[in-house]
């Protein structure tokens, strides 16, 4: 049986041990991510703005807004069908732990992202 100060000991560790290497992602890459972040922002400010102001509808944001993968931040990603918060997240992390995306199709390597959910997201990203 352990005591107060041993389990105490073990969730420090397990903390450590769990978010240590995400925070030193993070800061390896601070300056890349606030880079990301302040080149969509823009972009996604205009489309939930127009999409509040009913200005343009859900179904036309495919025909009007591509995002680059390589600079898309990831609530941007969130606007297209089929990426959910999670996915999007590991999109832009496996960016910023494997560099640039090279083409499309390379966002099959992230977990999770397989031939039909590809099918269905290629029409609003793009490589650049």
């Amino acid at each position: 049986m352990l005591k107060n100060f041993q389990k105490e000991v073990l969730v420090v560790l397990f903390v450590i041990i769990t978010f240590y290497p995400t925070f030193k992602l993070y800061m390896a890459n601070r300056n890349k991510i606030e880079k990301v972040l302040k080149s969509t922002r823009k972009i996604s400010t205009t489309i939930v703005e127009s999409l509040e102001e009913d200005s343009i509808s859900q179904t036309t944001i495919k025909d009007t807004f591509r995002f680059n993968l390589n600079e898309v931040s990831w609530e941007a990603l969130t606007l297209i069908p089929g990426i959910g918060e999670h996915t999007a997240k590991k999109i832009v992390m496996y960016r910023l732990k494997n560099g640039k995306f090279k083409r499309v199709e390379d966002i099959l390597k992230i977990k999770g992202i397989g031939p039909e959910t590809f099918k269905k997201i290629k029409p609003y990203v793009y490589v650049k």
